[in-house]
């Protein structure tokens, strides 16, 4: 028994590396490890605040979309919750008042959850460090959303032109000036 344990010790590492190595590479391998990570943390943020909500109705719904969107934010995910449920709430036993609440719950826990895995701040581990700085952003600046284009590149909206070009090709305001401006009605015949 005891020579069977060793060689399994011995010949599992080397039979998942050499699978590793030859046949898919380690990278899948480094995914399964981190998504075992991300929904360890998961389990463990819910066993935590699992009392707080004991007494709620369909506790076991929250629950799971807690853990779920805790998961996402831990992934790398944004925590916005999916448009559909999971296919487990697709079923017939779900189409009723109760199944509807349940599914409720299940958004609900996704949505706290990925807040408290924000608030943990455990998303910034899929982040990969960098020697480079952060560059500083203007404080006068909203801190989301795109940076906007520079002025000399700014698009004139109904016509998908740069302003620049739009300049050059219309006329300057001097030349504008000698032109009189025409009525924006005709005149209509005098009887």
């Amino acid at each position: 028994m005891g020579v069977r344990r060793s060689l399994r010790g011995v010949m599992l590492p080397v039979l998942l590396m050499s699978g590793c190595l030859l046949a898919t590479g380690c990278a899948e391998l480094q995914e399964a490890k981190i998504d075992l990570r991300n929904r360890y943390i998961a389990r463990e943020a819910w066993k935590d605040l699992r009392e707080v909500y004991c007494e709620m109705n369909f506790e076991k719904d929250f629950g799971r979309g807690f853990r779920e969107g805790y998961f996402d934010v831990a992934a790398g995910g944004n925590g916005c919750p999916p448009v559909i449920p999971p296919e487990r709430y697709w079923s017939v036993r779900y189409m009723s008042t109760e199944g509807r609440a349940r599914t409720e719950a299940w958004f609900s826990g996704y949505r706290y959850g990925a807040m408290v895995a924000e608030q943990d701040g455990v998303g910034i581990f899929m982040e990969l460090p960098s020697s480079l700085p952060i560059p500083q952003r203007d404080m006068d600046r909203p801190q989301h959303g795109p940076d906007p284009p520079p002025d000399d590149e700014v698009i004139d909206a109904e016509r998908g032109e740069n302003a620049e070009a739009k300049q050059e090709a219309e006329p300057s305001s001097e030349m504008e000036s000698n032109v009189p401006a025409e009525p924006a009605v005709p005149p209509t015949p005098e009887n």
